[in-house]
């Protein structure tokens, strides 16, 4: 008589975040996706360029803002005998090495090792054909919505500046509060804009809250300025 194959047993498929980094690892790049894809507002919105777009001059001094997944981490010493480190930076599009010279890797080393999003401040330097950025600033990624939003401005259309929606736009304002100011900006019928200062209304910007704005009163309603 034939032998009946054994069923196989249905087994949990790994969380997101695990089987990416699975792929990573085993493969050395994602196949299912990015860890990145969620937050891909926020890198467009708070860096300078994607890692794909590297200016073409890193002979020229400037400050940008880039973001992205660190990854292989080297710690060294200097002939001074002070700690540096290198590291790779990928975002969505591409990647670039960092260099984190002894002042900075002495303030920042902790974040080094975290396995979450980081933004880092710098200057691109190295060859045209092999940029670098040398770090002068690193924050977590998340932190980018309150520490680089210098100022949040609201748009609303005046057909839509009804009283429920105005006070549910006080609600969620006044559940975060903070150190931003808040403009808001009305759109006349005539095309004509008023812009009104809410001076009671600091807030402590994040993701969730111009989520929360934008289902309020229609996408792209909230509008961070940046620093």
């Amino acid at each position: 008589a034939p032998t009946a194959t054994p069923a196989l047993a249905e087994l949990e498929e790994w969380p997101e975040e695990q089987r990416l980094a699975g792929e990573k690892e085993l493969l050395g790049f994602y196949v299912t996706g990015h860890p990145l894809r969620e937050h891909a507002r926020t890198l467009e919105l708070f860096t300078s360029f994607r890692l794909d777009q590297v200016p073409v001059d890193p002979g020229r001094r400037r400050d940008v803002w880039v973001g992205g997944l660190l990854s292989g981490l080297r710690v060294q010493n200097t002939k001074k005998g002070d700690l540096m480190a290198r590291a790779g930076l990928e975002d969505l599009g591409g990647s670039i090495d960092i260099v984190f010279f002894p002042k900075t890797y002495a303030k920042f080393s902790a974040l080094l090792q975290s396995e979450s999003p980081v933004l880092i401040k710098g200057n691109v330097a190295g060859e045209p054909t092999r940029p670098e950025l040398h770090a002068d600033e690193i924050m977590p990624l998340l932190d980018a919505w309150t520490r680089r939003t210098s100022r949040l401005s609201i748009v609303v259309a005046a057909r839509d500046a009804g009283g429920e929606r105005l006070a549910s736009l006080r609600r969620v304002l006044d559940l975060v509060p903070g150190p931003v100011p808040v403009q808001l900006e009305l759109r006349l019928e005539s095309g004509a804009e008023a812009v009104f200062e809410l001076p009671s209304h600091k807030v402590r910007v994040t993701q969730e809250l111009v989520q929360d704005l934008d289902q309020i009163l229609g996408t792209g309603a909230a509008r961070c300025r940046v620093a």
